[in-house]
């Protein structure tokens, strides 16, 4: 089978393509600049988070434990990056019980905080995700590629976010984690996977198509929260 060690510089620069894409999405300078949302409001929405992360790790824990039982080229390297990710839930909750000011949530409140219907898109945003990554679990090239893809948007969220999060930290004096630095050092310090792949020419065309679709993904993923934080800001003003 020929391979072109190229492919994966071609695979990371459109990567980084998406990338800067999804850095670009209106729902970034909306809440930096043109949302009327008082600013300790401006990150209410946390709570969509926590179900999606708690979905995401239970994704990087499922891929840690079948690489660690197969060994082969790319199973050490897949296993670490998985337990690297595998806590930023914690981080949302710890973010979620600082700005709320609270250590639990009773149970009659964890559909409405937790499961509300208008954050349904990022609830289904985790479960795209899991549904890729069942497909490819076995075959580590388009693997790694999927999760480098989710690298990818991953770091361009937190950047999208960073100085509307400053301004609101200033205002709080809180230090928030999941949009925040503890989080981005993370995703910084994860070594490139796809540098170290060999990627055949046979699998590059398909690898271009998971990247595509976790894009696409992602880019409905923040339409849709935009769209929600619409409506959350018609909500909070029509009550003042």
């Amino acid at each position: 089978m020929p391979t072109d060690t190229s492919n994966s510089k071609i695979l990371l620069d459109l990567i980084d393509e998406y990338a800067a894409e999804h850095r670009k999405h209106k729902i970034f300078d909306y809440i930096l600049h043109k949302t009327e949302l008082p600013m300790d409001r401006r990150f209410s929405q946390l709570n969509k988070f926590i179900v999606f992360s708690f979905t995401f790790s239970d994704m990087m824990d499922l891929v840690a434990r079948h690489y660690e039982t197969r060994p082969g080229p790319y199973s050490a390297e897949i296993v670490q990056h998985c337990k690297d990710d595998m806590h930023h839930f914690r981080m949302v909750v710890s973010d979620f019980q600082l700005r709320m000011g609270i250590n639990e949530i009773k149970l009659k409140e964890i559909e409405p905080v937790l499961y509300p219907e208008g954050h349904l898109f990022m609830r289904l945003y985790g479960y795209q995700m899991m549904s890729i990554c069942f497909r490819l679990i076995d075959r580590p090239v388009p693997l790694v590629c999927f999760m480098e893809a989710i690298e990818g948007s991953s770091q361009a969220a937190i950047k999208g976010y960073h100085q509307a999060l400053v301004h609101y930290q200033e205002f709080s004096g809180l230090d928030l984690q999941y949009f925040g630095d503890a989080h981005l050092s993370i995703e910084l310090g994860h070594e490139c996977l796809l540098s170290k792949l060999q990627v055949s020419d046979e699998e590059l065309d398909e690898c271009k198509e998971i990247i595509e679709e976790h894009f696409g993904n992602a880019r409905k993923m923040l339409d849709a929260s935009l769209e929600c934080t619409y409506e959350y800001e018609k909500e909070v003003l029509a009550k003042r």
